[in-house]
């Protein structure tokens, strides 16, 4: 074998990118199985499902109502009318503000997250009411306002709130129950 032959340092530097590829792919996988293989990257699986409980919070305000439109364009050709799509992110962007003037309502009124979570089911009641409301007088808001050029029938946005209120308090109350469960185990 020639002294200056280079197989043996490619095949070296082939065998550590196999190596080290297979390893990111165990770490990929340990992390979507949630860490069920290996306990050794427990804390990397729970910063991804940290993550996702910072960002999807945020993002679904915005994607859920976008989508809902879209699929009512479908279903009501006549009553729903837009120029593109992100038109509808612009305008689910200004619900996502008028949600927050709700909450801040909600806030003066001493009606914290937490007085809601404590109230059970008034609790519960009062913060579907004011996603309703974000969404249907949020709509007109925006609209008097000259912010969208969305244009939604009043038979359109009554159905848009109702569904949209729907789809996220239930969303939201799946991530609480995941997110009541978590510090459940923490605590144990």
């Amino acid at each position: 074998m020639n002294d200056h032959d280079p197989t043996p340092i490619l095949y070296s530097e082939v065998t550590i990118f196999m190596l080290k590829s297979s390893k990111i792919f165990e770490i990929s996988i340990e992390i979507i199985f949630g860490g069920f293989m290996n306990n050794q990257n427990d804390n990397k699986s729970n910063a991804l499902f940290a993550a996702i409980q910072i960002v999807l919070p945020l993002l679904l305000p915005i994607l859920v109502p976008t989508f809902l439109i879209v699929g009512m364009k479908k279903w009501m050709p006549d009553e729903v009318k837009y120029p593109s799509i992100i038109s509808l992110f612009a305008l689910c962007m200004g619900f996502f503000i008028v949600g927050i003037l709700f909450s801040i309502v909600l806030r003066l009124c001493k009606l914290s997250e937490e007085k809601l979570k404590e109230l059970g089911f008034l609790g519960f009641t009062l913060s579907a009411v004011s996603t309703f409301l974000s969404f249907y007088v949020g709509y007109f808001w925006l609209a008097d306002l000259n912010f969208t050029s969305v244009e939604l029938s009043p038979h359109a946005v009554l159905i848009f709130a109702i569904l949209c209120t729907l789809l996220l308090e239930g969303i939201f109350k799946v991530m609480d129950m995941f997110d009541s469960s978590d510090e459940n185990k923490a605590h144990v």
